[in-house]
């Protein structure tokens, strides 16, 4: 399971939910609540990555739904119950997660939600982990309805610090809500997102108080309120915040982190790269064991590259190879992919060559360990050179089956897996692509983006082989799937279409 996913995934059955043990004067009914619940936790910590799946997990989830199913009617007349019966359905939508069972686990966080009435820290986690899961599996629509939600119930003035105090990362949902709203084109919303999440960032400065020394809380919302700025493009805002706050922690460790953002800044707000590349190398100078460190050589190569100084470039990307190339950090992968691109544009398709081989052999799992297979292949393929680029097109499909495993998460392999169809689809067998776009919905019913799989199929069938029955066979799968959804709305309209042409 991807740990950062795991991190930012807070699920707090066992730290906000505690059942007592068995026994001490309760009802026989709680009593034997308790002991399906301890049976169910016995089998759910037996489990290891490889054992989630299958019978084992199978066997852990039925005995968490074994408690509700019998005693969450229970849960509001019983003493005690409400805390058990919460508790197992915490446990298992966490269990659920970390199987990487997507949609099992936000509808099970949504229904413990609904249950844990009188247990505000479980029901603010529930939620919130619903529209987390979602965003996660593509559905942003419902995303952004559970964080909405999730704001007008615990980001109220009245419970913001109350909220605050169950976790920290919850007070960023207006932002999260934001940048949903900016990926989905509508700005108006998107504003109207960061005017709130303003609001409630000062409001909860103003609540912690400025003493010295200052509030960790307000120091966390003073770079919230910044990140409001930069997402709402207000560089003279952002600008002055950043000037504030580095007088206000001019000797503390958060200086190289507003160094890198007075970067950004300038950059993209102000476009004074000259600017930006001095502060940028400020950073390196004299803080060059901080974590800013490799982010600001990588900025300076891609300002040098975007403003086709490509010499200067390529120096400041081995620069960077050179000091921090025994350090797991990103901007490795990036560095060594842009010098592979700059070696390439420079006619050395040798080196290159080699650059993006490393890059996915080292990398995998990575974006550019993604698209290095395919970069190799189409080189081939647009100089004509037939036999390399289907060589190189087998090895690509080749990385994307191992990648797509049980071996690694299922962001891992969805990612993958659309690499492989895109494999496909660039040596024209339609006939393999289409069939794999109709296999991946079943394979991974949580990522609700293979739904549109069918469409594609579809278009496949009738576009690139000429087969319109097949085409029509697809979409009435896609009808009978999804039924009532937008989805199968359309794949009807493309049935009455294509069935109009004959």
């Amino acid at each position: 399971m991807n740990s950062l996913r795991m991190t930012a995934l807070t699920v707090a059955a066992a730290a906000v939910l505690t059942v007592a043990g068995c026994g001490g004067g309760r009802s026989d009914a709680t009593y034997e609540a308790e002991k399906l619940l301890f049976n169910a936790r016995k089998q759910a910590s037996e489990l290891s990555f490889p054992a989630l799946s299958g019978e084992f997990l199978d066997r852990a989830v039925g005995s968490y739904r074994a408690v509700l199913e019998r005693y969450a009617g229970d849960a509001r007349r019983v003493d005690g119950m409400e805390l058990i019966v919460v508790s197992a359905a915490m446990e298992l939508a966490e269990l659920e997660f970390r199987a990487e069972r997507y949609g099992e686990a936000r509808d099970d966080f949504l229904a413990a939600y609904d249950l844990a009435g009188n247990i505000p820290a479980a029901r603010a986690n529930a939620l919130w982990s619903a529209g987390f899961i979602s965003h996660l599996i593509g559905d942003d629509d419902d995303a952004r309805k559970h964080y909405a939600r999730f704001v007008g119930e615990f980001l109220t003035p009245e419970r913001a610090m109350e909220t605050a105090r169950l976790n920290r990362r919850y007070l960023l949902t207006p932002v999260r809500i934001a940048e949903i709203e900016q990926e989905a084109g509508d700005t108006r919303e998107a504003d109207r997102s960061l005017k709130e999440a303003q609001r409630l960032f000062r409001l909860i400065i103003d609540k912690a108080g400025t003493g010295a020394p200052e509030d960790d809380l307000a120091k966390e919302m003073r770079f919230n309120l910044l990140t409001v700025y930069l997402l709402g493009r207000r560089w003279d805002e952002a600008q002055a915040a950043v000037d504030s706050m580095k007088e206000r922690y001019s000797g503390g460790a958060e200086l190289p982190g507003l160094l890198m953002i007075e970067a950004r800044i300038k950059l993209d707000g102000l476009h004074d790269t000259d600017g930006a590349i001095s502060i940028l190398r400020s950073i390196v100078a004299d803080h060059p064991q901080s974590r800013e460190a490799p982010t600001a050589m990588l900025t300076i190569g891609h300002a040098l590259y975007a403003r086709k100084e490509f010499r200067r470039a390529a120096e400041a990307y081995r620069e960077l190879l050179d000091r921090y190339a025994d350090q797991p950090y990103p901007e490795i992968v990036e560095a060594t992919w842009q010098l592979g691109r700059l070696e390439e544009a420079q006619g050395d398709w040798l080196d290159a060559s080699l650059r993006f081989s490393s890059v996915y052999t080292d990398f995998p799992t990575t974006l550019q360990g993604m698209e290095a297979p395919l970069y190799i292949a189409r080189h081939y393929r647009d100089a004509g050179e037939s036999e390399a680029a289907r060589a190189a097109y087998e090895r690509a499909a080749r990385h994307y089956q191992r990648l797509a495993s049980e071996r690694y998460n299922e962001t891992i392999r969805v990612i993958a897996e659309e690499y492989l169809v895109r494999a496909l689809a660039e040596q024209d067998r339609w006939e393999e692509a289409a069939s794999s776009l109709i296999a991946l919905p079943g394979r991974y019913p949580g990522y609700t983006r293979f739904m549109g799989n069918y469409l594609m199929a579809a278009s496949i069938y009738e576009n690139e082989l000429g087969d319109d029955t097949r085409a029509v066979e697809t979409l009435r799968l896609c009808v009978s799937r999804y039924p009532g959804t937008d989805l199968a709305a359309e794949a009807q309209r493309q049935i009455e279409r294509i069935t109009a042409k004959r």
